[in-house]
C-alpha cells in the first residue's frame, strides 16, 4: 500500500487472483458439467464463502479527486475509508453510525445512498468479474469493489466565537 493509504490497481489485482483460485479451488470438489467445462463449478458463492480467500479485500484502491470518485474493496472498512479521504482534504460524508461495517457491508444493507454509489464490481458463481448498479446485483454473487461519489464540501462548523463558516 503506497503511503497515502491507497492500495492501487496491483493490490486489488493481486487480491482478485487470490479470491479467483481460491473460487476454482472450491469448484474443483463441486460436479462440473462435464470434463471440458472452464466454470469453477461452484452452485452458491454463499456455500463455498468460508472457502474463499478474500484476505486482501480491505483496501482503498483509488482516489480521484478531479472526477470527484473512490474505488474501494468491498472489506475495505469505513473507518480506512474516511481516513484516507480526509488525508486527501475531502470530508467524507459518512455518518458515524456507519463506521463499524465494510464497504461492502454498507452497501448490500443499503445504508449508503444508491446516489453515491457509482457501480459495485462482484464476483458471480461462474467466476465472471461484471459491473452493475446496486440494485441490479445478480443473486448470489460476491462484492469485490465499490466506486462511490465523493462529497468535497466540508460541513458547517461553529467556531469558538460562536459563528458558522
Amino acid at each position: 500500500m503506497s503511503k497515502d493509504g491507497v492500495g492501487g490497481f496491483h493490490q486489488h489485482t493481486a487480491a482478485i487472483g487470490k479470491l479467483l483460485t481460491s473460487l476454482y479451488e472450491a469448484g474443483a470438489v463441486a460436479a462440473r458439467h462435464g470434463p471440458d467445462d472452464p466454470s469453477p463449478g461452484v452452485e452458491s458463492i454463499r456455500g463455498v464463502m468460508e472457502q474463499l480467500d478474500t484476505t486482501g479485500l480491505t483496501h482503498v484502491i483509488s482516489l480521484d479527486q478531479t472526477q470527484g470518485v473512490v474505488l474501494c474493496q468491498s472489506r475495505c472498512s469505513l473507518v480506512t475509508l474516511a481516513r484516507v479521504i480526509q488525508e486527501h482534504g475531502l470530508w467524507p460524508d459518512l455518518p458515524p453510525s456507519l463506521l463499524a461495517t465494510t464497504v461492502g457491508g454498507a452497501v448490500l444493507q443499503g445504508l449508503i445512498p444508491a446516489e453515491r454509489i457509482v457501480w459495485v464490481e462482484v464476483l458471480t458463481v461462474q467466476g465472471a468479474i461484471t459491473r452493475h448498479q446496486p440494485g441490479q446485483l445478480p443473486p448470489d454473487s460476491l462484492v469485490l469493489a465499490v466506486c462511490l461519489n465523493l462529497h468535497t464540501t466540508n460541513p458547517v462548523t461553529t467556531n469558538q466565537a460562536g459563528t458558522t463558516g
